[in-house]
Parts: C-alpha cells; sequence; structure tokens
C-alpha cells in the first residue's frame, strides 16, 4: 500500500484546540532534506511564521491527505494511479545547509547575570526563555588591578562570543566592581563552562527517569521461586484463534486446550459475540476452555457492548490485544479470571513480560518478530506462561481503509466473497472486512513451525497457537490435529499440512532469520 503523505500544517489550531500537545513528524526512510524541510515548515507554523506549503510539495511526497482526521478519505486515502515526483533542487540544496553547517538556525533566548567582586571568583548566571537557569564559578579569585583595569565593554565583548551555539543573549545584568583585574582566558573559560551546563540543562529536561521495573519485578520473583518453578512445569497446550461456532466446534473436537472466540467479527452484525453462551456451551462439552478473544483496536463506542458482554457472559479467560483494554480489565479486577496478552501487546523483553505479569497477567503470547534465541533469553524467570504463534496466517495491518470500496465502490458481499491485494510479487495478500468496516491484511504465505515444533518447546514456551480466524472448520481440524498428533510423538511433517496451504508453501517467519 502506498499511501498518500499526512499533511495537517493547515489545522494546527484544530490540533491544538483538541488537546494536541506534541506533534510528530515522520521522517524515517526518508532524506535529511526532506526532515530539514518539513520540520521547518512546522515549526515556523506553530510559532507564526506563516505556512509555506509551496516547500513541503517541494521534497519527495506522494501527494497529500488529511487522513482521519477531518473524515473517512475512503478512494481519497491511496494512491492508485502514482504521478513522478519533481523535486525542488534549490529547495534540497538549501535545506542541507541548515544542518551541515554548525551554525544554530535557532536561537534561545536568555538574560546572563555577572558577578565580578575583588577577592571573589567571576559567578555567570544564565536564566533561559524556557526558565532553565544554570550557574558557575570560575577557580580563579578576581585581583585587584595594579595597571590597567578590565572594563565592561571587555567582559561584555568576550562573554558575546557565543559562536555557533544556540544560545542569544538578551540582556546583560552586570555587577562589576572598581578597580578589578580578570584575565580574557578566564572570562572564556568561565562562558565555555557556563554554556556546557546550560546545554545539559536543557537536554536533561526530556530525560526520562529509569524505570524501577526490572529492578524491582525480579527482586520479587527472587522471592517467589515455586511460581516460576509452576510455570515452566505447565504441559505444553494448543491454543487457536476462531472467529464462528463452526471453528469453536471443529477446535474442540480436534483437541484445542484453549480457543480464543473473537465472535463474527468478519460479519455485518454489530453483536458479533451475540452467540458467546452457546460458544461456551460447545467448548466446555468437549472438553477445552473458552477465552473470550478482544480485538487489538477497541473504539470509545464500543466500550459499553464489551463491558455488558464482560459482566453478563461466563467464560473462561480473557485474550487482550491492547493496553487501553488491559487497564480496563485491571479496573473490574472482581473478574478474578486468567488473563492472556495477544501478540499485538508487542512483548519484545523480559521487563515488558514482568511487569503486565506483576499486574496479574498469566500468560504472554511474545511478539512474532523475536527469534527463538531471543525467546529463550526471556523465558528465564518470568512468572507467567509464555506463548507463540506457530501456525497460520499473521495479520499485517487493520486500517479503516477500506480497497474494496475505494476499488470496485461499497461491495454488500466485502464479507463473504474472497478479496486480496496483489504485491510486486504476484501473491494475493487476504483481505477481510469486519463489523466496523475496517481492513484486516493477511499474510498470503501461512507460518509453519510443526518440524521445528521441539525446538519451540525447548525454548520455554509451553502455548503453541493456531491463527484459525477465518478458516473453516476442515482447515482448523486438520491443523490442530496434526499439532496434537507432533507433541504426541507422531511423524507428522509440514509436508502433511502442505495441502491446506493455499500458496504451496510455508514460512518460517522471523523465528530464525530474524528482522531484516
Amino acid at each position: 500500500l502506498s499511501p498518500k503523505d499526512l499533511n495537517l500544517i493547515r489545522h494546527l489550531p484544530e490540533l491544538k484546540e483538541a488537546g494536541v500537545h506534541c506533534l510528530k513528524l515522520e521522517g524515517r526512510m526518508k532524506g535529511p532534506e526532506y526532515v530539514a524541510v518539513i520540520t521547518k515548515v512546522y515549526r515556523d507554523g506553530i510559532d507564526g511564521d506563516g505556512i509555506d506549503e509551496q516547500a513541503l510539495a517541494g521534497v519527495f511526497n506522494r501527494g497529500f491527505t488529511t487522513g482521519f482526521f477531518l473524515e473517512n478519505q475512503r478512494d481519497e486515502l491511496i494512491r492508485w494511479k502514482p504521478q513522478p515526483q519533481k523535486i525542488d533542487a534549490e529547495l534540497m540544496q538549501t535545506a542541507k545547509q541548515t544542518y551541515a553547517s554548525p551554525r544554530a538556525v535557532k536561537r534561545i533566548s536568555a538574560h546572563l547575570f555577572v558577578q565580578i567582586e575583588v577577592g571573589r571568583p567571576i559567578r555567570l548566571t544564565l536564566i533561559d526563555q524556557d526558565f532553565v537557569s544554570v550557574e558557575t564559578d570560575s577557580i580563579y579569585v578576581v585581583q585587584e588591578a595594579i595597571n590597567r583595569c578590565t572594563t565592561e565593554d571587555v567582559v561584555r565583548r568576550q562573554l558575546f562570543r557565543l559562536g555557533n551555539t544556540p544560545l542569544a543573549i538578551e540582556q546583560i545584568h552586570m555587577q562589576l566592581g572598581v578597580n578589578v583585574m580578570v584575565p580574557v582566558s578566564v572570562i572564556n573559560k568561565a562562558r565555555q563552562r557556563l554554556v556546557s551546563l546550560w546545554e545539559s540543562a536543557r537536554i536533561a529536561r526530556f530525560r526520562r527517569e529509569k524505570p524501577p521495573t526490572t529492578e524491582l519485578v525480579l527482586a520479587d520473583l527472587e522471592r517467589k521461586p515455586n511460581i516460576i518453578a509452576e510455570t515452566a512445569k505447565h504441559p505444553v497446550e494448543i491454543g487457536v484463534t476462531v472467529s464462528d461456532l463452526l471453528g469453536v466446534e471443529a477446535a474442540a473436537l480436534a483437541g484445542a486446550d484453549i480457543i480464543y472466540y473473537f465472535g463474527e467479527i468478519y460479519s455485518e452484525t454489530k453483536d458479533w459475540l451475540y452467540n458467546l453462551v452457546e460458544a461456551y456451551e460447545i467448548a466446555h462439552k468437549h472438553g477445552s476452555q473458552l477465552f473470550l478473544g478482544l480485538d487489538r483496536i477497541t473504539k470509545v463506542d464500543e466500550s459499553s457492548y464489551l463491558q455488558g458482554i464482560i459482566d453478563a457472559h461466563q467464560f473462561d479467560g480473557l485474550l487482550v490485544g491492547d493496553l487501553g483494554l488491559w487497564e480496563h480489565i485491571l479496573s473490574i479486577r472482581h473478574l478474578d479470571l486468567p488473563v492472556h496478552s495477544d501478540w499485538s501487546l508487542n512483548l519484545f523483553n523480559t521487563a515488558s513480560v514482568n511487569y503486565l505479569a506483576e499486574q496479574g497477567l498469566t500468560a504472554a503470547y511474545l511478539s512474532p518478530e523475536l527469534t527463538l534465541q531471543q525467546i529463550q533469553a526471556i523465558q528465564a524467570n518470568i512468572p507467567c506462561r509464555l506463548g507463540s504463534i506457530v501456525h497460520g496466517a499473521l495479520e499485517l495491518m487493520i486500517s479503516e481503509y477500506c480497497p474494496i470500496q475505494a476499488g470496485m465502490g461499497c461491495n454488500a458481499s466485502c464479507r463473504s466473497s474472497n478479496f486480496g491485494l496483489r504485491d510486486r510479487k504476484g501473491y494475493l495478500l487476504p483481505v477481510k472486512m469486519d463489523h466496523k468496516c475496517r481492513m484486516h491484511l493477511y499474510n498470503p504465505v501461512d507460518l509453519c513451525l510443526i518440524d521445528q515444533i521441539q525446538v519451540v518447546i525447548d525454548a520455554g514456551l509451553n502455548l503453541v497457537r493456531i491463527e484459525g480466524k477465518a478458516r473453516d472448520e476442515q482447515w482448523i481440524s486438520q491443523v490442530i490435529n496434526g499439532y496434537r498428533r507432533k507433541l504426541n510423538g507422531e511423524m507428522i511433517t509440514q509436508k502433511d499440512l502442505l495441502h491446506l496451504s493455499k500458496t504451496g508453501d510455508f514460512t518460517r517467519g522471523h523465528y530464525y532469520r530474524g528482522v531484516k
């Protein structure tokens, strides 16, 4: 997908009115000239110095859009027929000078207070426009002049030698004693020391305090060796995600230990969890646990619906896909149910897993971008179960943008028919539309780790998960059956599952090669 460049330069007042305190400019994978130009345009816009829209158009861009801030852009969000973009060479060269030259472009105004008295060190105090203040005393003690005294002009001249530093001294407040003598080199050193202290103080304002969680959690774990030991001994279980009742029944009959039920999310119904009671009964009838699967995007208008479902229905646990829902679950602790975190929480290290485990997380599905070696490093001293996806199509993207509507007009069969986006290699990436008309884009090649399942278990995982959302019951049944037999010691390989792959091949994801 090639979306147009977001451009909200004309909407800075509305952003401020909405409560926005900070603007993020996206410069990754762009040249430094691009970054220089857009930063200056937005800086000038914020400071009220005018808006140079020509400059924004003169650097690399793919056309402009306001995204979803004002309204749904529909077919205006993506470039369907890209046009060649002319770059303003003169603008790019000017932009280059702003970062290639050591001279500061933006200067911070400040007041400088100077005290020079015989028998005392020189004292310099600086207070800038943001009330960042620093002070320094010279090692040198001011002497009384014998032949020629130091004048105020000499002191001012040396203190104003700021070179390429971003300081602009607005006013000097000087207390200069009578008949004092100070070497020029001493004034220079004091000035240099003051500027250095000021630069450090400016930077320190944006330094985050080191979170204490890692040390505190690890110290707490040392007091809970029994919890860790119990977690490590837990048998390997198969979890599977499903999105309809046929999937629930197929998963339960095939021997899934945990079924993560997301409801009829790929349908038009607004009550997508209406059959949760029946799903729970089917799962328990065949000896499986049923967890309520909560998607990784939950808007405000969905929260009351989910709260009603959670309060009124019975299930064995929750699978939480975003931090907002996690905070909500923490606020209703009376549930006293197991909570598993989905891979979309992007748990990538020991500190993040421990942090959530400390708050009550019982199992964590780690990021699919981790290698098995990295997973092995994480699993030591973790007081909750760890899992990972081992089979199925990984979800690449969720978006409000609907390519079906943009390309074909609003299509009533968008949920019942099969659609996809073809990439440059010829793969067809499956597209599913959910009950909120959001696009879910999937990897066309299924992940399959059945040949490496023992390596996965040896890395410290005791929850292996199959992605069965939007899959039919035959696919779900055969894949679970294959992994169940493999875990029971039978000689099952990925060749036995290859007929279930639409592309005729499998991927091992990032588990061996990492992210490239």
